[in-house]
């Protein structure tokens, strides 16, 4: 096989191209906002939640919540007191919940979907105690 300069320019050229995309595909991959977790630290974060049922959506396996303010270990405020809805995976944990019901639970964050939810949800004092 018989090489020009002209065809060795080429797959010079080729080959920088492939390469520059690859390197492109890469950032964007690595850049990507869904990948916000920290090297070393896991893309889960759990709290500890204090608060008060307000109702309770068993089909959209939801609570809302009215909760107290949300702190890391180290004191650092995650989230200020509010009332909002968190969804609950535990269908057992849920179906025993209901308005009014005082409770303690670990609220969970992901870094990678963005996402809440709470687990070990236990009622400290039952509705109308």
């Amino acid at each position: 096989m018989l090489l020009t300069n002209s065809s060795v320019t080429s797959t010079i050229v080729r080959l920088s191209m492939l390469a520059g995309l690859l390197l492109t595909g890469a950032m964007l991959v690595a850049c990507h906002p869904g990948n916000k977790a920290t090297p070393g630290k896991s893309p889960e974060q759990h709290f500890e939640v204090k608060g008060k049922i307000v109702s309770v959506d068993k089909p959209g396996k939801t609570v809302k919540l009215s909760h107290d303010s949300i702190n890391d270990a180290a004191g650092k405020t995650f989230m200020d007191a509010m009332t909002m809805s968190f969804p609950i995976r535990d269908e057992q944990a849920l179906e025993k919940l209901v308005a009014g019901d005082q409770v303690q639970a670990t609220l969970v964050y992901s870094e990678t979907s963005n996402l809440t939810w709470l687990e070990k949800v236990t009622v400290t004092k039952a509705a109308g105690q």
